[in-house]
């Protein structure tokens, strides 16, 4: 079981120790960091959240422990079209990756920003290579809407592929 809670500068060291190498940065959030990660990239990040009322980011606590074991951030809110979009997901703790916690992070946002920010609309946005996120996403009840190739230049030869995914309030009752 987890628990989400505000991100806090003290969770910056998880996020440096979690993200290795500049690939898996980029996996991890597009091009919105840059590797190696630090503190005052953090401190940007914290404080444009702590500003906003459009953006919510979390850290992921096991419930055992109480230890940080992952990231998600709700962003992009349009409070009218009561839409948001679910960003910078990780399972940092590479011992707690396969065991379903991926899943429940997800869930747990769902929830969220359903119930608490009264949202109806979520997307996300996620590389078409990382297959067992999209089965995660899909069981939750999130719909492939669209398939943006190149999208992303990782490299000068290298281009990866983007899956927009959406769930609506209504379609996640049904998976749940």
């Amino acid at each position: 079981m987890i628990i989400l809670r505000d991100f806090r500068e003290q969770d910056y060291q998880y996020l440096i120790k979690w993200i290795e190498n500049e690939r898996s940065c980029c996996q991890w959030c597009g091009n919105n960091f840059t590797y190696p990660i630090d503190n005052k990239q953090l401190d940007k990040y914290k404080k444009m959240v702590d500003n906003s009322d459009c953006d919510y980011a979390f850290t992921v606590l096991s419930k055992d422990s109480n230890l940080p074991i992952g990231h998600i951030k709700i962003g992009k809110i349009n409070r009218l079209q009561k839409t948001g979009s679910l960003q910078f997901i990780l399972v940092g703790d590479k011992n707690q990756r396969g065991k379903g916690i991926g899943k429940q992070i997800i869930k747990e946002a769902i929830d969220y920003a359903f119930n608490k920010l009264d949202l109806c609309n979520l997307s996300l946005r996620v590389f078409s290579f990382n297959i067992g996120g999209i089965k995660c996403y899909e069981n939750i009840g999130f719909k492939q809407v669209g398939y943006h190739e190149k999208s992303f230049k990782y490299s000068d030869d290298e281009y990866w592929d983007r899956v927009e995914m959406m769930l609506h309030k209504n379609d996640r009752e049904i998976n749940n």
